[in-house]
């Protein structure tokens, strides 16, 4: 097993551990990392270092299976442990002073880069294929047997070297992910064996992938727990850069709320979505963290200004890899409407958040207007219940409050979310800023509460890694039903659909929650 693995490309020294912890020419530093050309980040149990340049290194660290990608322009060009990549065999042992021996060992040493990475001599072993032996049996049931998961890439991708592989670490599932990552480069996208995949139950057991477990005070098998697990999701456009800054304060007051409601051992997550698309940062090389080490994922993010896909990021922070049992919520932090109504994606990420039952919020960069015009006092949200304002007022042109009609306000609202005006982080007088807040967290914490029954199945998401998929006990097909009935009886327009509700919510005369100074 590595102690990590160093790349040296454009002018840096990067580090990854084993952990996911990574240091940039000696310095802490958090997936993703971006200079120039070369890029470094983490989707799921994947690292995956680009230098822009034509070498791509893609690792699976707890199995600690690297595959390294060269563009052809290097044909010829290249000398190392793994040869010399001219398609000739004579030179394969060529030295780093450029000599061609026979001994390996001279070989292998001749490339070292410190005294420190030596190895104890050839690790490899002489394989012994014995039919009857265990390991071999082992092995054989998922690289060989017609009956593996793994056969429909057979003919793809020859499994003997991933057989060799698992005879010779005795680790089959390392050589599993080793072959499927192959397969997945031939365009074939297959699970892991599900004893490969496992997942965490309440009390620390493991239940592998397929399994399913209840999660109930009536049940046999696990009592609910009151845990939370927040993910945030930011555009990564200039509005944002200054709200931002009071993240770290946000996280802190909800992780108080939260407490304050019996809601401990609480974990939060960040994704930042750009151009590129979305992607995790990490806090200490972890996907999800404790409030005090939040601020370190803000640190990594970037803001340029370009197009986003603001539901392809909440589609991956629905499918993070949440602990069985806990409340889950989504908090987007936005600059202005969502894009254009995508009907396929929009219903995807729809019923995502409605059978997994996860809460989500918005903060937008975007006031809210009586009529459209510019209120006597600051608006700071609303919900499907409440409008919040800063002060006290009897201001009446407050009940036509109008606000722009999109798919995310929707999802929030019927996701039993709520939906704030950003820049209220960020507000000229201190006190107000604390008000925000506290008004913001407490509301995020008063629908955070723990579901008495839930389903949860263990599944393998796109790197193999294990995840907790959980619902609530009510069946999802009548969700499908009844979603199918009210369409049949009533032929509506999904974008006539969202119109038609938030204009009996706004028409509507709720209660305001009144902060006052």
């Amino acid at each position: 097993i590595m102690d990590n693995l160093l790349v040296l490309a454009e002018g840096k020294t990067i580090e990854i551990f084993p952990d996911f912890t990574v240091k940039i020419d000696g310095k802490p530093h958090e997936f993703p990392y971006m200079s120039h050309k070369l890029s470094l980040e983490r989707v799921g149990n994947w690292i995956k270092l680009d230098t822009g340049r034509g070498l791509i290194i893609t690792g699976d660290l707890p199995s600690n299976v690297f595959t390294i990608e060269v563009s052809g322009w290097y044909f010829g060009k290249l000398a190392g442990i793994l040869g010399t990549y001219n398609n000739e065999q004579y030179d394969e042992l060529t030295t780093g002073d450029n000599k061609i021996v026979k001994n390996e060992d001279s070989f292998y040493n001749s490339w070292e880069v410190s005294k420190k990475c030596r190895p104890n001599g050839n690790n490899a072993v002489d394989i012994i294929q014995d039919e009857s032996d265990v390991k071999y049996i082992k092995c054989a049931k998922v690289l060989k047997s017609t009956d593996s998961v793994h056969r429909p890439c057979f003919r793809q991708v020859n499994p003997d070297k991933a057989f060799e592989m698992c005879l010779n670490r005795d680790d089959m599932c390392a050589a599993s992910r080793f072959y499927l990552h192959q397969c997945r480069q031939q365009g074939v996208y297959l699970p892991p064996p599900k004893e490969c995949v496992q997942c965490v139950a309440p009390n620390a057991e493991s239940f592998v992938a397929g399994e399913t477990i209840r999660i109930s005070p009536r049940s046999d098998d696990y009592q609910p727990i009151s845990s939370a697990e927040t993910i945030f999701i930011v555009e990564e456009k200039p509005c944002n850069k200054e709200t931002t800054k009071h993240l770290g304060s946000l996280v802190y007051e909800v992780e108080q709320e939260l407490t304050k409601a019996g809601i401990s051992n609480n974990k939060y997550g960040l994704i930042g979505f750009n151009k590129k698309g979305s992607h995790s940062h990490t806090m200490d090389g972890q996907l999800l963290n404790d409030a005090t080490n939040f601020v370190k994922g803000v640190e990594s993010l970037t803001f340029t200004s370009y197009k986003t896909d603001t539901l392809d990021a909440i589609l991956q922070a629905a499918n993070y890899p949440f602990r069985a049992g806990v409340v889950k919520n989504i908090i987007l932090l936005q600059c202005g409407g969502c894009s254009d109504l995508k009907t396929i994606q929009y219903q995807q990420v729809r019923h995502t958040l409605q059978a997994r039952n996860i809460q989500f919020h918005i903060l937008r960069d975007q006031e809210f207007m009586p009529g459209n015009k510019i209120p006597k006092q600051k608006i700071l949200g609303m919900d499907r219940t409440r409008k919040y304002v800063l002060q006290n007022s009897n201001d009446k042109s407050l009940e036509n409050m109008g606000y722009s009609v999109d798919t995310c306000s929707h999802l929030a609202l019927l996701s039993n979310g709520s939906i704030f005006d950003s820049s209220s982080l960020s507000l000229k007088k201190v006190r107000h800023q604390k008000m925000a807040i506290d008004t913001i967290s407490n509301r995020i914490a008063k629908s955070s509460l723990p579901s008495q029954c839930q389903v949860c199945t263990c599944e393998a998401d796109e790197t193999g890694a294990a995840k907790s998929v959980c619902r609530s006990c009510y069946s999802e097909m009548t969700d499908y039903i009844s979603l199918w009935w009210n369409t049949f009886r009533h032929p509506m327009t999904i974008e006539q659909e969202i119109n038609k509700q938030f204009q009996e919510f706004l028409n509507a005369k709720k209660n305001w929650a009144v902060l006052t100074a």
